[in-house]
């Protein structure tokens, strides 16, 4: 680090390096001793050790390095970072706060009250001894207990074995009482080994001390005091050194090579087994590709990217303690080819083509005759052919590495491709679908054996929108495409589907008395009775519309829904009956529409019915033949209408039913359409459908809530016919059709002024904005655009006596008007 950043650092540690110091201190004993070389010590103490672990590398497989010295700067090179797990030096005195200071290579420990000696009390350095680098620290004794120590956390791994090593020293104590300590921490107390020394011992002592760790982060600390001291030691000064030191995991031994399963130009995967619970790497071309553990059994499974043929992978695997095997070499197979794929091919084709693996060798064979290319780096291949006969037998086969796959297929006939259409409901106006762009489509509508034929084309985008009147239900759609060459498709066959939902039944009277409800509907449909209590009873029309249906008696006053589901899934409109006390039978109600005047049904010969409607009631009487007719004025679609009869004081229940739409709209109106106009405008009913048929094209749009349309058409020539038609799309009813012809807007002859045989300009009044054209004798035209005001002032060569000039005018349908 630079100077600066230096003392930066040292102006931090000031508040906090006595408190850290004093930390490392009053936790020592009062005296432990080392031992005297590498060979002693006890086997307790040993055991007693807490391995550490420091200076730690990568593995290349995810996991870090045991099996070499851990200690972060073994050689002392910078005793103040321990902020990236390096040393850090500390000095303690009692009741003598001191900050720290580097002077030159020199980290010393200096008093914060200026009025104080300012000699070090603490000094550290890094020395050469028989040439190895080597901490010195050098203590001045003051009072009480005094220390000097440097520290630094490593990484280990909790549960491994690890080992410890060093050789101290001191060299200088001038305490003339106080024995000097050396003080070895490795964790926590039990992993303690001091050394009282005493005084003026220069010899090199062995320290080592192995452990298990049970924390993944241990302190090592050395440490150098005097304690217990008198005045006389006042100002003595002690100096140690320490050196050579290691941790070690106690793992050494790296596992066997891996044995590893075959792997394929297609493998994600590499496979095999190892060292249980080991560390597998994967490299190809010496770069780590994937890693994965072996599982309790040694087997394992690493995830890899593809790899090209001949690719060399080396597979390793590395123990807990980060021993790494030797490497076990697997060279990537060629997988099986992919089978080639041959576009299809027509009759017309004269290239073949397809995909394949990129690289493989393509042998396209037809009639014989073999054509050879390779498949290109996006997977795709292509070679020149002549045309070949309809379902003839064709046949790719790929080659790569040694692998071979064939593909073949039929020659298909070149004709046009059979339409597709989509989906036809019976309250369909046109038939839609995909075809081959440009062909013909013949669409045909049979209807119980009688047939309909509408013709269409298929425009740019493939697509084809026929017009035909809406079909029954249940009926066949067939299309056929025909293009340029007269050549027929296969016919594509649609069933009309039904969406158009049954009418509400007519329900009888129910009373409270009844197991029976009865009614009529729509033909052959499922017949949903709700009772009051939420539950469904079934039931089924017969093929004249009749049902009748067993349910549990109800009381008076409840109300049953009855509706009707035909065989498309369509569900009507429900009908509700009240049901009645068995006193007078509920009257019947036939269908009533928004067209009807009159509400009818039968009832009990004499009894009074009572329609309401729109909260307004009507009265008529029951005829002696049980049949009732009641004025009303037309009523609204979806209007509910209710009916119940009186007799003798008695009241029968209601039954009601919704008027249903049979309105059949008026003829549109159709404003004047000329040959310029791209549109055909007017008014009908807002909602309607209006359709717009000039010769075979059909165009409609839905009339807006305020009554008008407009319907986007291709400008027409003068006397056209076009008709138009409205539809209400409730009840698909079509009203008569408005008939007219297009009127034609060429402008009538330009006016142009006289000239003599000095005139140089020509002047003609027409139309404002036509095109006017005045042409000379000699056949020559010359044209001018008429100003706002109609007039076209024309340059001529001056002209003889007598020659006639003639001038026409066009206008927006680009036709000339007279001379």
């Amino acid at each position: 680090m630079s100077k600066n950043q230096t003392m930066k650092k040292v102006a931090m540690a000031v508040v906090t390096a006595n408190v850290v110091a004093s930390s490392l201190i009053t936790a020592m004993p009062a005296k432990s001793m080392a031992a005297e070389n590498e060979n002693q010590g006890t086997s307790a103490g040993n055991k007693s050790e807490t391995k550490l672990q420091g200076g730690l590398k990568s593995s290349g497989l995810g996991m870090v390095i045991q099996n070499t010295n851990l200690v972060k700067d073994p050689e002392f090179t910078s005793l103040y970072d321990y902020g990236t797990e390096g040393w850090r030096f500390d000095a303690y005195v009692y009741n003598y706060p001191s900050a720290l200071h580097i002077n030159g290579d020199k980290y010393e420990f200096i008093s914060t009250d200026p009025t104080q000696d300012q000699t070090p009390v603490g000094v550290a350095s890094t020395v050469m001894t028989d040439g190895e680098p080597t901490i010195e620290m050098s203590l001045r004794y003051l009072n009480g207990s005094s220390s000097v120590g440097t520290k630094q956390v490593v990484t280990v791994v909790p549960g491994q074995t690890y080992t410890l090593k060093m050789v101290y020293r001191v060299t200088l104590n001038e305490a003339l009482t106080a024995p000097a300590h050396v003080d070895i921490l490795c964790g926590n107390d039990a992993n303690r080994r001091v050394d009282d020394v005493g005084k003026n011992n220069q010899g090199w002592r062995a320290y080592e001390g192995t452990f298990v760790a049970t924390t993944n982060k241990i302190p090592i600390s050395l440490n150098v005091d005097l304690r217990k001291g008198t005045d006389s030691d006042v100002g003595s000064r002690v100096t140690a050194q320490f050196k050579n030191i290691s941790l070690i995991n106690a793992d050494q031994t790296p596992p066997s090579y891996p044995t590893a399963n075959d792997v394929f130009t297609t493998s994600t995967t590499v496979s095999g087994s190892a060292e249980a619970n080991s560390k597998i790497s994967v490299k190809a071309n010496g770069i780590e590709i994937g890693t994965a553990d072996t599982d309790s059994s040694g087997a394992y499974t690493v995830t890899i990217p593809k790899q090209a043929y001949g690719t060399k992978l080396q597979i390793t695997a590395a123990d807990f303690a980060g021993n790494i095997s030797d490497a076990t070499m697997v060279t990537v197979k060629q997988a099986a080819t992919a089978v080639p794929y041959i576009n299809p091919l027509t009759t017309k084709s004269t290239t073949a083509s397809g995909v394949g693996d990129p690289g493989a060798s393509i042998v396209f064979k037809a009639n014989g005759i073999s054509y050879s290319t390779t498949v290109n780096a996006s997977g795709t291949w292509s070679v020149n052919i002549p045309r070949q006969n309809a379902y003839s037998l064709v046949e790719a086969t790929a080659t790569l590495n040694g692998a071979t796959a064939k593909a073949s297929k039929l020659v298909g006939y070149a004709g046009p491709s059979t339409p597709v259409l989509d989906n036809v409901t019976n309250k369909s106006t046109s038939i839609t679908g995909k075809g081959d762009r440009g062909n013909t489509v013949t669409i045909k509508v049979t209807t119980n054996g009688s047939s309909v034929s509408y013709v269409g084309t298929v425009d740019d985008f493939g697509t084809f929108s026929v017009k035909i009147d809406p079909p029954e239900a249940g009926a066949t759609v067939e299309a056929i495409a025909k293009d340029s060459d007269n050549d027929l498709s296969q016919k594509a066959t649609k069933t009309v589907l039904d969406v158009i939902a049954p009418d509400a039944p007519s329900v009888n009277a129910v009373k409270d008395t009844d197991t029976i409800i009865s009614g009529t509907g729509e033909a052959n449909c499922d017949v949903a009775v709700k009772l009051p209590n939420g539950s469904i009873v079934s039931g089924r029309t017969n093929s004249q519309g009749a049902f009748n249906i067993t349910i549990p008696k109800q009381a008076v006053g409840a109300n049953i829904e009855v509706s009707l589901t035909d065989a498309a899934g369509n569900k009507g409109t429900a009908t509700t009956v009240t049901v009645q006390a068995d006193t007078l039978a509920n009257p019947t109600v036939n269908r009533v529409s928004n067209q009807d005047t009159k509400v009818t049904g039968t009832g009990v010969a004499g009894a009074t019915v009572n329609v309401q409607a729109n909260n307004t009631t009507y009265t008529d009487t029951v005829k002696a033949d049980g049949t009732y007719e009641v004025t009303v004025p037309k009523l609204a679609a979806g209007t509910n209408v209710s009916v119940e009869q009186t007799k003798s004081g008695v009241t029968s229940g209601s039954v009601t039913t919704i008027v249903q739409d049979d309105a059949v709209p008026s003829a549109p109106t159709v404003n004047t359409v000329k040959d310029t106009d791209t549109a055909v405008t007017g008014t009908a009913t807002a909602g309607n459908l209006v359709s717009v048929k000039i010769g075979d094209g059909n165009y409609s749009a839905v009339v807006a809530a305020n009554g008008t349309y407009s319907i986007t058409i291709p400008a027409q020539a003068s006397g056209t016919k076009i008709s138009v038609t409205a539809k209400n799309t409730a009840n698909d009813k079509v009203s008569t059709a408005t008939q007219v012809t297009v009127t034609d807007t060429t402008l009538g002859a330009p006016a142009i002024d006289a000239v003599n045989t000095a005139s140089t300009n020509v002047t003609v009044t027409g139309e404002k904005g036509a095109l006017i054209s005045v042409r000379l004798p000699d056949g020559t035209v010359l044209t001018k655009v008429a100003d706002n005001t109609g007039k076209a002032v024309i340059s001529i060569p001056k002209q003889t006596a007598g020659t006639v000039l003639t001038a026409t005018q066009t206008g927006a349908n680009g036709k000339a008007s007279a001379a």
